[in-house]
């Protein structure tokens, strides 16, 4: 594969880490919370360089053509899947690996898709109860 395809395909990846951080920070700025690394972003967009380089390998391996188009559709199509998981899977790794020893996520909203990561062992037997580092941070969330 061409070292240009290769840098294009790094530069634009990174570039979306810059711009999904910035956006992420600014999103919680604006609630006044406390702003997340810029790794968590990366996390969430390097893991698609190599599945991306990937992919087009297996399209220049792997052509369409008019006369020959089902059987590449197919390698495409489970390729795709593949890929996509092996993604999904470096992005949790990733994850796993930035989460401190022992922390456990904990809804601390009922009904609400926010899931936060608290550092403290949590109360399960009362659910109206937040952990202290939790508390903290959420002070000036909205809702």
């Amino acid at each position: 594969m061409n070292r240009r395809v290769v840098f294009g395909v790094v530069a634009a990846w990174v570039l979306a880490g810059f711009v999904l951080g910035g956006q992420s920070a600014l999103d919680v700025a604006m609630r006044g919370g406390k702003g997340t690394p810029l790794s968590v972003a990366f996390i969430q967009t390097l893991v698609w360089i190599p599945v991306t380089l990937a992919a087009i390998a297996m399209a220049i391996r792997v052509p369409f053509s008019r006369e020959r188009w089902s059987k590449p559709a197919m390698v495409h199509f489970v390729a795709a899947i593949v890929l996509s998981f092996v993604a999904n899977t470096l992005t949790v790794l990733g994850y796993m690996a930035m989460t401190p020893a022992g922390a456990i996520a904990v809804d601390v909203v009922p009904g609400s898709d926010d899931v936060f990561l608290a550092t403290e062992p949590v109360n399960t037997d009362r659910t109206d109860e937040v952990p202290a580092s939790v508390a903290s941070d959420d002070a000036n969330a909205p809702g």
